[in-house]
């Protein structure tokens, strides 16, 4: 759960005024996961308890989806959408009167969010490491730091990694504070295929292998969650018991439900405490995710992929849009809200012989560029958005003439992989890294 910080904890060049003699403005705090998930508070209080204010009253500058609620002296505003990072917002709310008839007075409240944070992963050294980062600052701090790192997913104020050589793995939890570790249990000797974290860092899912029998073995890309309590992995049931055959999972934003696709086609939701039932959704040769605002699931079949939204199970293709008047060929692509979405495509050059690889942006009527593949190299391995939808993060292949990889059993990756962040409306590059595994 996020915690409820006094704003000028978590924003920089705060400002407040109240301009006449009616209410006056006495402290504000906000969400601090205001631009990471739609639903963040900002609350101001002000002297006295006022009438309710209609959301006429209300103006949020860059405008921003939002409802407001009074109780006694405190307004509250809740944000429809997670804010952008570093970005300036003021808020005015105009002819505010207290309840006991006093004049009435304008409040007026601005502030600037933090940079995007992020971590990721780099195997280039003598040990892999774990770094978390901010667009604000060049420098990326190092987090963890052990041989034969194979993923990690952030868990609140401590990480959960995997590590080991070959076809193995160990599992641990690092308290990033203290740097103390601490080992969780796996089901059996075998290796942990992925690591899924919610956006709050509260869940973590994990896909595990065993590897004792490598003709059947007793685990087989079985779904389980993190029990931070020492007990190790606690399986995920559905409709026929224990899930198995996992080739891809996402928490959905803002919930606690995980997205599984199975290599049987099976697509469904899933509530891993049991809670809720499972939601089938069909069965589809491919999958690419779930929306940033977590009401779709983005999948394919023989003719391409298409969303799902998940509380209707109504579907929607997803052809890509004319780039130059020539109709590209889409591949990966990540869903944004209000149905944009950033999709690797490629195009035939004019010689018709060759193709043209970039990234765009599409609204579902118009493909716009963002970022070109550099001429005659590379090929995004993946791509991941912001939870505000503000950044793309493109995992990159620089060179396809060297096919040496890191080597790992699990995940292996080129041994030359880079990370770039752009910015999902424009396409600027925001940062450069040399590694992978990006995490928002």
């Amino acid at each position: 759960m996020a915690a409820v910080l006094v704003l000028a904890l978590v924003c920089v060049a705060l400002v407040g005024a109240t301009l006449g003699t009616g209410p006056r403005l006495r402290s504000a705090t906000l969400d601090s996961s205001a631009t990471t998930r739609a639903g963040a508070t900002l609350r101001l209080t002000l002297d006295v308890p006022i009438a309710r204010p209609s959301a006429r009253q209300l103006t949020i500058s860059p405008a921003i989806p939002s409802s407001i609620t009074v109780s006694g002296p405190v307004v509250s505003i809740v944000f429809a959408a997670p804010l952008a990072a570093s970005t300036r917002y003021t808020v005015a709310l105009d002819g505010v009167v207290s309840r006991y008839g006093s004049p009435s007075s304008s409040i007026g409240y601005g502030f600037t969010t933090d940079a995007a944070s992020y971590w990721y992963l780099d195997r280039s050294g003598a040990q892999d490491v774990v770094y978390s980062a901010s667009l604000a600052r060049g420098k990326a701090t190092a987090e963890f730091r052990a041989p034969a790192i194979q993923s990690f997913a952030r868990a609140a104020s401590a990480l959960v990694v995997a590590t080991g050589r070959g076809d193995t793995s160990e599992l641990q939890v690092v308290d990033t504070s203290t740097g103390a570790t601490e080992s969780l249990a796996l089901p059996a000797v075998g290796r942990v295929d992925s690591l899924a974290a919610d956006v709050t860092g509260s869940q973590i899912a994990v896909v595990f292998t065993s590897t004792e029998t490598a003709v059947s073995p007793e685990y087989d890309h079985e779904l389980f969650t993190v029990d931070f309590t020492g007990a190790g992995l606690t399986p995920v049931t559905g409709l026929a018991g224990d899930i198995d055959g996992v080739d891809g999972v996402q928490f959905l934003a803002g919930t606690s439900l995980l997205a599984v696709h199975q290599r049987s086609g099976t697509t469904s939701v899933v509530d891993p405490s049991g809670a809720a039932p499972l939601v089938p959704l069909g069965q589809y040769a491919d999958w690419y995710g779930a929306s940033t605002d977590g009401t779709r699931i983005v999948v394919a079949d023989a003719t391409g992929p298409l969303a799902i939204d998940i509380a209707t199970g109504k579907q929607e293709r997803l052809p890509s849009s004319p780039l130059g008047g020539v109709r590209p060929y889409g591949g990966d692509l990540v869903l944004l809200r209000g149905g944009v979405r950033v999709q690797n495509v490629a195009v035939p050059d004019a010689s018709g012989t060759e193709f043209d690889t970039l990234v765009v942006r599409d609204d579902g009527t118009t493909a716009t560029p963002l970022w070109t593949h550099p001429p005659g190299a590379g090929r995004v391995l993946q791509m991941s958005a912001s939870p505000n939808d503000q950044y793309v993060a493109l995992e990159f292949d620089p060179d396809l003439t060297t096919v040496t990889t890191d080597g790992y059993g699990v995940d292996p990756l080129p041994d030359d992989v880079q990370t770039i962040i752009i910015d999902s409306a424009t396409g600027a590059t925001q940062r450069f890294a040399a590694g992978s595994h990006l995490q928002w």
